[in-house]
């Protein structure tokens, strides 16, 4: 394919990433709209292109970048970017349509190509690799719910299952086995990583441990979707999500190594964690604590770790490029996006709070931006 670059093939990151920039940048701009409809709601819209267009558009620049180097397999082929090049490029052509089923179909064949992309080069199975599988699986099965009630095939109780392990499940698996396998070695060197899932037998990758922990948290979406045990599965995804942070993140040790980017990794895992205890404590603000995750957890390190990713495959230094001043205002005003949005149920200016988030925000985005256009351009 002549319009793909040879290097785009070996690191798909460099076509991905821009794509899941666009994303982030429309699923919150949409929120100003609020200040001239303030009946269009873009509440489903935004769930959408922010998880499954921004978020899985970064992941699967990503996974194609990373899993290769991993498992040391082959790079991507080109009917592979290819696919994925179309796949997201299309979720921002339909991103905005009314009719949500072509973007859930897109999604839908999306996950599948990154799933089995995955699975065609991963030879031994190890935790990291179970999350993320997990979490590609989980949102194949969300994303075809979501499409089945497109079509009003779909109903209760299986539609709020569709939308927990979509919306939530998906990520929070693919956070927890790219986080299992990078943030020991980002956060703390010189210190030894003992991770609580490793294999006491000879021979094996995987411990039950992990296979437990995987199993007891694809069931906590779906006791939370049911409105009866509702807090008892929100109880157990967090406890689950908390055991596997704490025992392998090594995140209980303040990090030894210096700059923005390591010290906002270490911010934004903490602030998963508590999210994720907000909502248990807080049962009715569930929706606005969420937030705290999505925005100043999963969000943060997300930037945070594709710029981790093109700086160690752009070949720069590490040291020097980690201690850029643009990495501070990004973290800070991820930072601000976040508070300003879970606070916007106590505020009597709850709308305007949505939109102060939204351009906090997009400050943000625009100053991450200005770094990945030029580092791209020193990288050619």
């Amino acid at each position: 394919m002549v319009f793909l670059k040879q290097e785009w093939l070996k690191d798909p990151y460099r076509c991905l990433f821009p794509i899941g920039w666009v994303l982030s940048c429309v699923g919150t701009l949409i929120w100003t709209l609020l200040y001239w409809k303030p009946a269009s709601y873009p509440g489903i819209f935004h769930a959408d292109i922010m998880i499954g267009g921004f978020l899985f558009a970064y992941a699967s620049g990503f996974l194609m970048t990373a899993i290769p180097r991993m498992t040391q397999s082959a790079h991507a082929r080109i009917w592979e970017l290819t696919a994925s090049l179309c796949i997201c490029l299309g979720l921002v052509g339909v991103s905005l349509s009314t009719d949500r089923l072509i973007f859930h179909s897109l999604s839908l064949a999306g996950l599948i190509h990154i799933a089995i992309f995955c699975m065609r080069r991963i030879k031994v199975m190890t935790a990291p690799y179970l999350f993320i599988l997990c979490g590609l699986s989980l949102g194949v099965l969300g994303s075809f719910g979501l499409l089945l009630n497109d079509v009003s095939l779909l109903q209760e109780p299986f539609l709020s299952v569709s939308r927990n392990v979509y919306y939530q499940g998906m990520m929070l698996f693919l956070v927890l086995g790219v986080g299992s396998r990078l943030m020991p070695m980002l956060l703390v060197s010189g210190q030894k990583h003992v991770s609580a899932f490793r294999s006491q037998n000879v021979g094996s990758s995987l411990s039950p441990l992990a296979i437990g922990c995987a199993l007891l948290l694809c069931s906590s979406f779906v006791i939370e979707s049911i409105s009866a045990t509702s807090w008892v599965g929100q109880f157990v995804k967090t406890s689950c999500v908390t055991f596997v942070v704490l025992g392998n993140w090594n995140l209980l040790i303040i990090p030894n190594k210096q700059g923005y980017i390591v010290g906002w990794l270490w911010v934004s895992a903490w602030c998963i964690i508590l999210g994720l205890w907000s909502c248990v404590i807080f049962p009715s603000y569930v929706v606005h604590m969420m937030h705290v995750v999505y925005i100043c957890g999963i969000g943060l390190m997300t930037l945070m770790i594709a710029s981790r990713v093109q700086i160690a495959h752009g070949g720069q230094n590490w040291h020097e490029s980690n201690q850029k001043g643009l990495f501070l205002w990004t973290g800070i005003l991820i930072l601000t996006a976040g508070v300003t949005r879970v606070t916007a149920p106590f505020v009597a200016s709850y709308v305007s709070h949505l939109v102060y988030a939204a351009t906090a925000w997009i400050a943000a985005m625009m100053i991450w931006g200005v770094y990945f256009y030029g580092f791209t351009k020193r990288v050619k």
